[in-house]
């Protein structure tokens, strides 16, 4: 699987803004970087998984096996998620 290196992500972040994608698409390949969350995690959040007062989401990994993951939400990870509520 390719990889980028820390020097090239500015790169990344500026051809995502021009790319010609939809915004929600975007959103959600920003809001993975910032939390570094599965794909089927960033996809699958819900609203009620997010706790803006404390800054953290509470994703279930595996609904069956009943598995959670705590993640910090940065002030930058909460942005995206306001610009997507738009």
């Amino acid at each position: 699987m390719p990889t980028l290196k820390p020097e090239q992500l500015g790169q990344l972040m500026v051809d995502l803004m021009n790319a010609n994608i939809r915004r929600i698409t975007r959103l959600l390949i920003e809001w993975q970087l910032h939390t570094m969350v599965r794909p089927s995690e960033a996809a699958g959040a819900k609203w009620n998984e997010i706790n803006w007062e404390r800054c953290f989401g509470l994703f279930h990994q595996s609904h069956e096996k009943g598995l959670e993951h705590i993640v910090p939400l940065t002030p930058q990870a909460l942005r995206i998620l306001n610009k997507r509520k738009v």
